[in-house]
């Protein structure tokens, strides 16, 4: 043997050392990263909940409001109407969906409200919470709404919009900490 085989063996344990280290850390920042369950925000009553998917979360929003949830294009064509009583059609409309990933793909947060076209009388706004915060990849917006979204809390920061469709955010892509929907 020659005078550099412990130094081969102790490099040897430390490539080992490192390529194990590393390899028991990348499912950990996978786990991290991995898109939220399917979620909900109700614009009328504050209240925010996840579920396992779409289908389960949009039977739940019908269970809990009692009214049928409309889709953003159902929420579009009843936003024309010229009430925005929530007696004219009892019913659950999306006013805006956020995806976890760009050009309106992976998993969904909708925004819901029972008047159609809130938008054109009222604004909503709220901090985004849990693990929707710097994951927002794109979004869209019905009715009469347009959303915003902005670097950090409190509707501070850089900002994208208001605009109906964000496809791609730009710099706030995964980087959005507050949202802002208004007519």
């Amino acid at each position: 043997m020659t005078s550099t085989t412990p130094y081969k063996r102790i490099a040897a344990s430390l490539v080992l050392a490192f390529v194990a280290t590393v390899s028991l850390a990348v499912p950990a920042q996978a786990a991290e990263s991995a898109a939220p369950l399917s979620c909900w925000s109700d614009a009328d009553t504050g209240e925010q909940q996840c579920f396992e998917d779409d289908a389960t979360r949009d039977a739940a929003i019908e269970d809990q409001t009692g009214t049928e949830l409309k889709s953003g294009a159902e929420t579009n064509k009843a936003a024309k109407s010229t009430t925005n009583a929530r007696a004219a059609v009892a019913a659950t409309y999306v006013l805006a969906t956020f995806y976890w990933s760009a050009n309106y793909t992976g998993s969904t947060w909708v925004i819901t409200s029972g008047y159609a076209s809130l938008c054109s009388t009222y604004s909503y706004k709220d901090d985004i919470v849990g693990g929707w915060n710097d994951q927002i990849g794109s979004f869209k917006s019905y009715g009469t709404c347009k959303t915003k979204l902005s670097e950090n809390a409190n509707w501070t920061g850089s900002s994208y919009g208001p605009v109906k469709l964000g496809p791609t955010l730009g710099y706030l892509g995964d980087k959005a900490s507050s949202y802002f929907i208004t007519g």
